[in-house]
């Protein structure tokens, strides 16, 4: 018996619910999941505010946020989020790296979804950080 052709690997992101009443509202088994993009644009996300962070860390530090939810962007991947019509009709926040990398999915993201704003990632933030500002490595 043969296997069958191998699959290709699908799109997917880490999500983490940040209100554990949105659980039960989606209808989910648990409040830290990947899904594939497919089924993630299937979940009815109404009146929230969906967090796009760059990274892993980011995500699991996020705190309890009421109707919050957040999304793994995956860097400059961010783009293939495009097709999901709820960051269109719900509060969008992106928190990303204070580095050339972070300010350019911003735009990216900006470019998909205007209303989209960005927390942790101003000149008070920089300022308050400016001992661990480090050369960048040149692409």
């Amino acid at each position: 018996m043969s296997p069958g052709p191998v699959r290709d690997s699908q799109p997917h992101r880490s999500v983490r619910l940040l209100d554990p009443e949105l659980q039960s509202e989606l209808n989910l088994l648990y409040d830290e999941l990947s899904l594939l993009l497919r089924y993630l644009k299937t979940l009815n996300v109404r009146n929230y505010s969906v967090f796009i962070v760059e990274n892993n860390l980011n995500l699991l530090t996020l705190p309890s946020f009421r109707r919050g939810m957040a999304i793994r962007g995956e860097g400059i991947a961010v783009t293939r989020l495009e097709d999901l019509s709820c960051l269109s009709r719900n509060q969008l926040i992106y928190w990303g790296d204070l580095d050339v990398e972070g300010f350019q999915i911003l735009s990216r993201l900006r470019n998909l979804f205007p209303h989209v704003r960005s927390v942790m990632m101003d000149q008070e933030m920089l300022n308050s950080h400016a001992a661990a500002i480090a050369k960048g490595n040149p692409s």
